[in-house]
């Protein structure tokens, strides 16, 4: 199976289609050190009714899958999050022990602080 970003247009028989259709996850390229970059945009969020939060979850490990032997760093934009596109709590406990199991320790998440009214960073 090729990484979800290799190919340059999505095409709509990806297994994440449903997902991936927005950019929220997104392979920005490598940093200085040879690390893939994957952005994580909260503005890209459309509303919850209209994205299913569990697929949002299962395809960021979909595409952290094709870069755990290696290091990566995952970086996390807040701006945009708002009440109608904000994932449950409980959908957030899940997420984080999902990652707790799986992914190491060591990967460099970087969570940009914004002024946010509403947001859980």
């Amino acid at each position: 199976m090729s990484p979800p970003f290799e190919d340059t247009e999505l095409n709509i028989n990806h297994p994440y289609y449903d997902v991936a259709r927005h950019g929220i996850i997104q392979l920005a390229g490598d940093d200085n050190f040879g690390r893939k970059v994957i952005t994580f945009s909260c503005c890209r969020m459309p509303p919850s009714h209209q994205l299913n939060h569990t697929r949002l979850l299962e395809y960021l490990k979909y595409t952290l899958d094709h870069y755990v032997e290696n290091d990566y760093m995952v970086v996390y934009f807040h701006y945009g999050l708002k009440s109608l596109n904000k994932p449950s709590l409980k959908w957030l406990q899940t997420a984080y022990k999902e990652f707790d199991r799986k992914y190491p320790e060591g990967t460099p998440v970087l969570c940009p602080v914004l002024w946010s009214n509403n947001g859980y960073c």
